[in-house]
């Protein structure tokens, strides 16, 4: 009995040290397990908290590249609008200009206040800085166009007053008596006198008589002179009558020059159809013919009278 009573004490004390190590043992991991676990929670939470933090520096920078593309948006809209009216003020001169002010003025403005609204801190103010500026470069290019404008006006003027002066000249030039200008039996066209002779010579001989009168055989180097020339032979009866005129190939042939120089090339010409031909070799001389027509013929011709010029 005594010898069970032992085992049986023993037994107990065995379980009662397995039931103790189990109790440390348990008390041991589940702390453990719980320290892991917070460090867990902890950390899962920081990342979260890093999520959202980076997700709201998104949302800032996105909000903030926005904010900035719709101002840069408005100044070139801004921009575009002062250009435009610069360039219609140059085009349209007069009033419109100060309209076109006006418009320019509340334009800006408009755009300051959106500019302002628009933008915080350093940002409106340096956008602020940068419309002022374009505000005076505008005031500074209107500014110029208007002395332009004035610039113009002036000599526009001055041109007028020079433009009538001259005309004034040429009408009192015009309207000088035939008398004052020319000497009688002497016609005046333009800024020459004409004398028509009423005998016949040759060439040679007309024109020796028109120096005589301080003059020469004429150069017809117009239509207009052409023609008033044909109207005074008409009225002075002449129309029979052949004139000689300045006009000779004698010194090359072929090519004819008038005697005060003027370019035959390019003067008014008003030959017959097939003249000149050089007949026989030695028509060196022109002459009008009845017709009112040129007509070449040899210098000894003698059956013309002379038209002498005078020029005044």
């Amino acid at each position: 009995m005594v010898a069970e009573s032992l085992s049986l004490q023993r037994q107990l004390q065995t379980k009662q040290n397995r039931s103790t190590v189990s109790s440390v043992c348990a008390n041991t991991l589940y702390p453990a397990m719980d320290s892991d676990s917070i460090s867990l929670e902890i950390n899962m939470e920081r990342t979260h908290s890093n999520m959202m933090c980076s997700e709201e520096g998104q949302s800032h920078t996105k909000r903030r590249f926005m904010l900035m593309t719709n101002c840069l948006l408005g100044f070139s809209y801004v921009l575009i609008l002062a250009l435009f009216v610069i360039i219609l003020s140059k085009s349209i001169p007069g009033s419109s200009k100060s309209v076109n002010t006006t418009e320019l003025t509340y334009s800006w403005n408009s755009a300051s206040v959106w500019a302002i609204g628009s933008k915080n801190g350093s940002q409106s103010a340096e956008l602020t800085l940068e419309i002022e500026k374009l505000k005076r470069e505008v005031h500074d290019i209107s500014t110029r166009t208007e002395t332009e404008w004035a610039n113009i006006t002036l000599n526009m003027e001055k041109l007028q007053d020079e433009v009538a002066e001259l005309t004034k000249k040429m009408r009192e030039q015009k309207t000088l008596p035939t008398s004052a200008s020319c000497d009688n039996d002497w016609h005046l066209l333009g800024e020459s006198c004409y004398y028509f002779s009423v005998t016949s010579s040759d060439w040679f001989k007309a024109r020796a008589f028109c120096k005589t009168k301080e003059s020469d055989l004429v150069v017809i180097s117009t239509a207009f002179e052409q023609t008033a020339i044909n109207n005074i032979i008409k009225a002075k009866g002449l129309e029979l009558t052949r004139f000689w005129i300045g006009l000779t190939d004698m010194n090359s042939e072929g090519t004819w020059e008038w005697l005060d120089g003027t370019n035959y090339n390019t003067a008014f010409k008003f030959w017959r159809a097939g003249e000149p031909n050089d007949a026989g070799g030695n028509e060196d001389c022109a002459h009008i013919r009845t017709n009112g027509e040129w007509n070449d013929v040899h210098c000894t011709y003698a059956e013309c009278n002379a038209i002498c010029e005078k020029k005044l």
